[in-house]
């Protein structure tokens, strides 16, 4: 089991050295932190990878859209200027409201946002969105991932239900790393050997390793 997940592990933080090595290139000479919004940016994108979409054949351009973190959103759209999303164009936009969603297939919704979380994500009705968050208890308002902050570092918890309710569906290898799924015992950091960024999501944890 171990040795599944750590291949899994392994896997992912292959994925992302390109996404990283973006960002060393944009950082100080000899930096070797990022800002959270680029660190959160980066993990948008990686989620794509790892989600099925029951795409409309009609979409010619995959759309994240962000709600309440400007800082994100300028961030990924620096990444997304330069890459494709599940063979199509891809791009960032900045919304107010459940209504300005439109045709995204992704929704992330900052720290900042005041409303009711619950009611909002309950509000949003259309094709089927991964609704992604930063928001304490924000899995039990209806969030599929959720950002944590775990030992000064960005982390990710995922609910199975609230991915596949809307008809998609999440890799096996992404829940393998995230801190918690669903209603699981969340992992001890304490158990979990974690390599500093830019290896963001190189962590391997000795219990709790499969949801």
């Amino acid at each position: 089991m171990l040795a599944g997940t750590s291949r899994a592990l392994t896997a992912l933080a292959s994925a992302c050295v390109c996404i990283f090595s973006m960002l060393a290139c944009n950082s100080a000479a000899g930096a070797d932190k990022y800002s959270e919004a680029e660190v959160k940016a980066a993990y948008l994108y990686r989620f794509t990878g790892y989600i099925d979409w029951p795409l409309d054949s009609r979409i010619t351009r995959f759309t994240i859209a962000v709600l309440d973190d400007d800082d994100v959103a300028d961030d990924l759209g620096r990444f997304l200027s330069t890459r494709s999303i599940k063979n199509l164009p891809s791009q960032v936009r900045k919304i107010k409201n459940p209504a300005d969603i439109g045709d995204a297939q992704m929704l992330y919704i900052g720290p900042s946002f005041k409303g009711d979380l619950r009611k909002f994500i309950a509000s949003i009705n259309t094709h089927p969105v991964l609704i992604v968050t930063s928001k304490p208890d924000a899995l039990d308002a209806g969030s599929a991932i959720n950002f944590l902050e775990v030992d000064n570092r960005i982390r990710f918890e995922a609910s199975i239900a609230a991915v596949e309710r809307p008809g998609m569906r999440i890799a096996p290898e992404l829940l393998s790393v995230a801190v918690r799924v669903a209603s699981n015992r969340p992992r001890r950091e304490s158990n979990c050997r974690v390599t500093k960024t830019p290896a963001l999501l190189n962590t391997q944890c000795t219990e709790g390793a499969t949801p």
